[in-house]
């Protein structure tokens, strides 16, 4: 998305605005996880950045660690019957020393391992079986694409086209961008003939960001969104239009199992804190 460098700082003086609302987000105490309460609607750009930035907001004013990389998170807005759910994913080792509750979080860590953990073993058993192509890598947009700075070595698609130098941070704080993610969902429902095509908009941040950059200090210039298509969408494109099949080639390339944070996040759990 390429606009006008007034147009992006309005958008985020106007983020800026919105309302602490504490009362509106919990952290939980049974698993590493700062949770929006109200369900939100995609339709309403507004109320999305608000929440998102309120979550955001709460990661920066915690204790952060010794060697100042920042909090290592995940936000997810996470499509349910009723609505989208927004929570903010935290690194499991940070949860258990700073955010759960003392006097019972080590019988709080073992159960989330355990819930964790069945439902992989219930998702391993249903999961249909992965297309057999080969799923394409994401492009290189420029030779700094996990380590840039400003300066004349970035000046190529990707930050004319992709970040425009923004962060995570920045990113999820424009009403801009939220509007654009109700954009791709209609034209993915569209074309899928899917009500609800989209199961999960994702969004990395701190080590969790940066962990494939040769400096693991690098900044959080590279701001992206990653969106996750039902996979029941995605095995019925096989038999959608050739018009379809042309216009989301790239997704039917890209269709290898995303990335699901939970187990690792038990894994260090019970290693570092069990």
């Amino acid at each position: 998305m390429n606009r006008s460098k007034g147009s992006s700082s309005g958008a985020k003086q106007q983020a800026r605005s919105f309302q602490r609302r504490k009362d509106l987000f919990r952290i939980s105490k049974v698993a590493p996880e700062i949770i929006w309460e109200p369900l939100l609607d995609l339709g309403d750009p507004m109320s999305l950045c608000a929440a998102a930035c309120n979550l955001v907001e709460e990661i920066g004013i915690l204790p952060q660690p010794a060697d100042n990389t920042g909090i290592p998170c995940r936000l997810e807005l996470t499509y349910e019957k009723e609505g989208w759910r927004l929570k903010m994913l935290v690194d499991p080792v940070y949860w258990y020393d700073h955010l759960a509750e003392p006097t019972t979080r080590l019988s709080a860590a073992e159960d989330y391992i355990a819930s964790v953990r069945e439902g992989r073993r219930d998702f391993e058993t249903t999961v249909p079986k992965l297309h057999e192509k080969k799923a394409a890598g994401a492009p290189q947009y420029c030779d700094y694409q996990l380590s840039c700075i400003f300066g004349k070595k970035c000046r190529k698609a990707h930050c004319k086209y992709v970040c425009a130098h923004q962060g995570q941070s920045q990113m999820v704080s424009d009403p801009h961008f939220w509007g654009a993610c109700k954009l791709f969902f209609d034209h993915i429902s569209s074309v899928t003939n899917s009500s609800a095509p989209v199961e999960t908009f994702a969004f990395n941040f701190a080590r969790w960001e940066t962990r494939l950059s040769v400096d693991p200090n690098a900044d959080d210039c590279h701001a992206h969104c990653h969106a996750i298509i039902k996979r029941d969408v995605v095995d019925s494109l096989s038999d959608e239009s050739e018009a379809a099949l042309v216009e989301l080639a790239p997704l039917c390339r890209r269709n290898g199992e995303p990335t699901d944070y939970r187990p690792n996040n038990a894994n260090e759990l019970e290693m570092h804190r069990i």
